[in-house]
């Protein structure tokens, strides 16, 4: 497969429309933010699903910043051989930066999944191209944000000059805040709670689409939900807080198991 095509298959588009933050994404925005004086390079690391797309193009419309992301890159690589990809990321990073005084990159992690990779013949060109476009906008006051899925996915050009900034995963609270953006008052049946406890690892593309699947319910259960994604193999093992707990005494043949 060609490297424009691998990576245009790996691309997963966050919706366009505003959700609202739950409380961990605010805090990651307002760590952002304080962040971002003249000369700042943050790297923003956050699993997919759980919002990094989301809060960048938050902080892109608070701050008038100019947010870039795999659609950008690869309408540059079309018109390139697919191997440019050092040479197309610079060059569309270095013209946002002609336009704006914060650029915004999100999705690093698809670019550099490409160029770390053995077959990649180009490998370690990505630090020499990096280093001139950080050292520059640095020296020019500009502000750089990259969102990666995780920091070890950051090159070392950046990430020995960036502030860190994480975003955790979603929580009961994000469970709720999906749900009711995609189901709206039919979401109003269902314990949050009882489904992180249920299923804890879900990501945000997990739940749109058991909202899609569940829309025709009014309204969706608990009971609903933990039905779909067992059929989707979505759940975890229960909770060990849940577990009653267990006097290895009064099991029996514990000692025969304990002796083999």
């Amino acid at each position: 497969m060609r490297l424009a095509e691998e990576l245009f298959s790996a691309l997963v588009h966050e919706p366009r429309s505003a959700l609202q933050l739950t409380s961990s994404q605010a805090m990651a925005r307002d760590a952002i933010a304080r962040a971002l004086h003249p000369g700042a390079v943050i790297v923003f690391a956050a699993n997919p699903g759980t919002g990094r797309s989301t809060v960048l193009r938050r902080v892109a419309q608070e701050h008038d910043g100019m947010l870039l992301g795999m659609r950008e890159f690869m309408d540059r690589l079309s018109v390139r051989r697919p191997g440019a990809i050092e040479q197309t990321l610079v060059e569309i990073v270095e013209d946002a930066l002609e336009a704006s005084d914060l650029v915004l990159v999100d999705d690093l992690h698809l670019i550099t999944g490409i160029t770390a990779r053995e077959f990649y013949r180009l490998g370690g060109l990505i630090e020499a191209a990096l280093e001139p476009l950080v050292s520059g906008a640095i020296a020019a006051s500009k502000r750089l944000v990259f969102g990666v899925a995780g920091f070890e996915a950051a090159p070392d050009a950046i990430l020995r000059r960036a502030e860190q900034v994480q975003l955790g995963e979603l929580g009961p609270e994000g469970y709720s805040v999906i749900c009711r953006a995609g189901l709206g008052s039919a979401a109003r049946a269902i314990e949050f709670e009882h489904l992180h406890r249920f299923a804890p690892a879900l990501d945000g593309h997990d739940l749109r689409n058991a909202c899609a699947a569940l829309s025709g319910s009014q309204p969706v259960t608990t009971q609903e939900m933990r039905a779909y994604l067992e059929v989707q193999h979505l759940t975890s093992n229960v909770d060990l807080a849940e577990v009653e707990p267990v006097d290895w005494k009064a099991l029996k043949g514990i000692d025969d198991v304990i002796e083999a």
